[in-house]
């Protein structure tokens, strides 16, 4: 800011009033009178001048010459005088009278004469010099009034003025000022009198008047449209500076900054009006009067808010309010250049900010000054909600003005951080990841990302745990996590963030997210803590063992259980878990058919809760490839290690069947044992008897088989046929053996058995029982067959007959059983026993003694006794040779078609070749 010489301010604000300097005097300016004819050099310089135009006017007639050199005379003596006077020298007493008195001459010879406008100038002048004002300025008067086309009217009139500003007649002063400006711009004065007219206006106080004046002035020293006069030199600056002076004088009469703003509102705006406005604030500034100062340099910023000098204005006026030491009136002013300036304002609307990078600097630099200085104020006190609201507002716009420049992500940690001192813990968490992405990833930028963190767990704390916002938070805080070990890997709380994001990950069922998150972890951070390390194997384990790869997840149980920060009590389930992973492997190679490769995953499952599925799954898949010998181990190895175990019948059975496959029928039979033993299904026991049975009979160990047999029989009566089959069975088994007894025991047991069943009775237990009583009566038969009729006859013949009678019961009660083929040979044999105890009457031996009449008697008698038995033989073959009427037709009937064919050989003869033939045919 210029400061004023302290001189030209007392001129200005003396008590003496304000005025201007003083104007040269008529005295101080050269001559300026031209002669009537033209000028001749005069030899001898100009004393011998002097001499020559004394001597013409001691000898010239009145004359033109005369008048001119009387003139010339006189100027050349005022020239001289001046001279002497510029010089140092004192000019002789009375020269100046003598001078004044040759123009006075002049004058009274040659009243008319064309050229006295001159005369009268340099008479004033004269009177100048001699200090007479008056006189002086009648001359100027005289001149102005007798000769308006003089080409010194404007100075007349100028120096007029000026003598009468210098006696304080600023009306008429102003008067003579307004007729040099009447007579144009082109005088040579009509700046000079601008001037004046303005501080004479001013001295007056016609101030609005005087300004209208004096702009006129800086218009016309104006360049490019503005007042400048730091572009003018000597003295055009300095009267320019002055009226610049002069203005804001009459702006601080009318008002002030509002008198400018009105005044330029009425009469149109100008192109400089930041200078006017400037000066008045440094006018105010000189006699510190820092608000009015301030105030003027803000009225152009409000008046004028777009222009291209309103920035500077505004700085001008905080500038100013710290000169003064106006704190507030600081602030409020940096809040008012921010605010005005915001690079989305109406302010560069049609302006680049990189045009005017000293804007953009102050911008960013006042508000970051606001923001900072609204934050440390809300750190004092954290209930100023106004504080906080301002550092909010002001670290927003740093942001939305200066998105990229080296200070936002500073800004913009700040902003974060005073959002967490407010509480406000999720905002703070979006601008610390704002802070900490969208800049370079520099330390600054880690200590955003885990600051993020930190807010992200802070507004957790503020949710309900059991609501749906807490779980979309921290979803949320999770992705954080997740970007700040990507993007700050090498952070010291990287591994721990990471550690902590792969939990939250798998509690919140972001599996794969969180296996990723353990691989990152043990990847990169080799030096982890070892329960961060058990924890990553864990979590990797528990991911691909449920997205089924389950070679990965063995191999991270196997490291888990490696661990020495494993606990004691998670051992066993880890063991568990790694013995699934094994186990499933299996099972998946099962499914896919690689059975070889699914049996060497089974067997190779470690001890614990799967071993047994395993174990017994390896077998099924041996017995399936009828790897008869290894399933055979396998299953004795698990009934042997888990005898309580579920499944210990079922590898029984399986192993009953993989001995048998294996031609160990003997162990098979033991096993099938064992599953009737040990099985609650008595179909299953009663099958499992049988299976053994059957395996011992085919090992060729007989009594085995019908030991198992008659354990059979013993315990399961019914349901009937199986056991009647076992029966049989043990019946051929003593057949086999020819052990009678035995024999006759079990077919007794069968026809008992049968006959008990009584309802439950079927076709097999019914055949059974009759092939069982037919083979009785067949054995009465044979006694029967041996007893022969002789002596003694009579109780041979008792005995036959008895022997005869139970037979034919025998057969009678197998005949009951109506099964076929048994009725067939039971009639048979009845007619049979009929037929032979006809015979054996008629072959009986004959009574000794008897003579030839009594025997031929005796003879008689015997056909009439065996006649009956013969008939009831017929008939009975007869009723088995009609069954082919039946569609029956087997041994029985055959023989007894014979039999009819020895006994009625007329009428059977050709019977029986017929049957013959239909048994061919059959």
């Amino acid at each position: 800011m210029r400061r004023w010489p302290l001189a030209l301010t007392c001129l200005l604000f003396g008590a003496c009033g304000i005025r201007p300097a003083e104007p040269p005097t008529l005295g101080s300016l050269p001559t300026r009178m031209e002669s009537a004819a033209p000028e001749r050099p005069v030899q001898g310089g100009a004393e011998r001048a002097m001499d020559t135009y004394e001597r013409v006017l001691e000898e010239a007639p009145p004359s033109e010459m005369r008048a001119e050199a009387m003139r010339r005379l006189a100027d050349l003596r005022q020239e001289h005088s001046e001279g002497r006077v510029a010089e140092g020298d004192r000019p002789a007493p009375g020269t100046q009278t003598a001078i004044i008195a040759l123009y006075e001459q002049r004058l009274h010879e040659y009243p008319d004469h064309p050229h006295n406008d001159r005369v009268l100038y340099q008479l004033a002048r004269a009177y100048e010099h001699e200090q007479q004002r008056e006189a002086s300025q009648d001359a100027l008067t005289r001149l102005a009034q007798q000769y308006p086309e003089s080409p010194l009217l404007a100075e007349a009139h100028f120096r007029r003025g000026e003598t009468l500003f210098v006696d304080r007649d600023y009306p008429s002063a102003g008067d003579a000022y307004q007729a040099v400006l009447a007579l144009g711009d082109d005088t040579g004065f009509y700046e000079h009198a601008l001037y004046k007219l303005g501080w004479s206006l001013f001295r007056q106080q016609r101030h609005e008047d005087s300004v209208d004046v004096l702009l006129v002035l800086l218009d016309r020293k104006a360049v490019d449209g503005r007042t400048e006069p730091e572009r003018l030199a000597g003295g055009e600056r300095e009267r320019i500076e002055d009226t610049l002076r002069a203005v804001s004088l009459n702006f601080s009469y009318l008002g002030g900054p509002e008198a400018v703003t009105a005044y330029f509102r009425e009469r149109g705006h100008r192109d400089d009006e930041d200078v006017i406005y400037a000066r008045l604030a440094e006018e105010y500034m000189e006699k510190e009067r820092y608000s009015d100062a301030a105030a003027s340099f803000g009225a152009f910023v409000q008046a004028h808010p777009t222009r291209a000098e309103a920035p500077a204005m505004q700085l001008r006026v905080i500038e100013t309010y710290r000169q003064g030491g106006f704190s507030s009136e600081v602030l409020a002013a940096k809040q008012e250049f921010a605010g005005r300036f915001d690079l989305h304002g109406p302010f560069w609307s049609d302006r680049s900010p990189a045009e005017h990078p000293e804007v953009v600097a102050a911008l960013a630099q006042n508000i970051t000054r606001l923001a900072q200085h609204h934050h440390a104020r809300f750190q004092e006190d954290k209930s100023d909600a106004g504080h906080f609201a301002g550092a909010e507002h002001w670290y927003r716009r740093y942001l939305a003005n200066f998105p990229d420049t080296d200070a936002t992500q500073e800004m913009h940690f700040l902003y974060a951080e005073l959002l967490f001192e407010a509480e406000r813990f999720a905002d703070a968490a979006r601008e610390y990841e704002q802070a900490a992405y969208l800049y370079a990833p520099d330390e600054r930028a880690a200590e955003a990302g885990y600051a993020a963190l930190l807010a992200y767990d802070a507004h957790a704390r503020t949710l309900d745990e059991r609501g749906d916002a807490r779980l979309r938070w921290e979803r949320a805080s999770l992705q954080s996590a997740g970007r700040f070990t990507e993007a700050f890997s090498e952070h010291p709380e990287a591994v721990g963030v990471l550690a902590h994001a792969m939990d939250r990950l798998f509690t919140l069922g972001d599996t794969r997210e969180a296996a990723l998150a353990a691989t990152r972890l043990l990847e990169r951070y080799p030096d982890a803590q070892p329960t961060q390390q058990l924890g990553a194997w864990v979590v990797i384990g528990h991911v691909a063992f449920d997205d089924g790869d389950y070679l990965h997840a063995e191999r991270a149980y196997q490291q888990a259980l490696a661990s020495p920060v494993l606990e004691a009590e998670r051992r066993p389930d880890m063991a568990d878990r790694l013995a699934a992973s094994v186990f499933r492997q299996a099972e998946v190679a099962r499914d896919a058919g690689e059975t070889d490769q699914a049996i060497v995953h089974f067997l190779r499952v470690p001890e614990g809760r799967f071993h047994a599925s395993a174990q017994y799954d390896a077998a099924d898949l041996l017995l399936a490839r009828e790897d008869w010998t290894q399933a055979a181990q396998v299953l004795e190895g698990f009934r042997t290690r888990y005898p309580e175990h579920p499944l210990r019948l079922d590898a029984t059975r399986k192993l009953a069947m993989a001995y048998g496959s294996a031609g160990q029928p003997d162990r098979a039979a033991g096993e099938y044992l064992r599953i009737a033993s040990a099985s609650d299904d008595p179909a299953e026991q009663r099958e499992a008897l049988l299976l053994a049975a059957d395996l011992y009979r085919d090992a060729g160990d007989r009594g085995r088989e019908v030991a198992v047999l008659g354990d059979y029989v013993e315990r399961f009566p019914s349901p009937l046929d199986p056991a009647m089959d076992a029966r049989q069975r043990l019946l051929e088994a003593h057949l086999a053996s020819n052990d009678a007894n035995q024999v006759r025991r079990w077919r007794e047991a069968i026809i008992r058995a049968d006959a008990q069943a009584g309802s439950a009775r079927t076709e097999r237990s019914r055949f059974l029982a009759g092939t069982a009583s037919m083979a009785l009566a067949e054995e009465t038969l044979e006694a029967y067959r041996a007893v022969r009729l002789v002596e003694p006859l009579d109780r041979n013949l008792q005995r036959k007959r008895r022997l005869m009678e139970q037979s034919l019961e025998a057969f009678g009660r197998a005949g009951e059983y109506r099964i076929a083929e048994v009725t067939t040979a039971a009639t048979f044999y009845t007619a049979e026993i009929y037929a032979d105890f006809g015979r054996a009457l008629m072959a009986s031996e004959r009574p000794r003694g008897l003579d030839e009449l009594a025997l031929e008697e005796y003879e008689i008698l015997l056909e009439e006794q065996a006649f009956p038995f013969e008939e009831k033989a017929i008939e009975l073959f007869e009723v088995n040779t009609a069954r082919t009427s039946q569609g029956l037709y087997d041994q029985w009937i055959r023989k007894s078609f014979e039999q009819l064919a020895l006994l009625l050989p007329v009428r059977y003869a050709k019977q029986e070749r017929r049957e013959s033939l239909v048994e061919t045919l059959r």
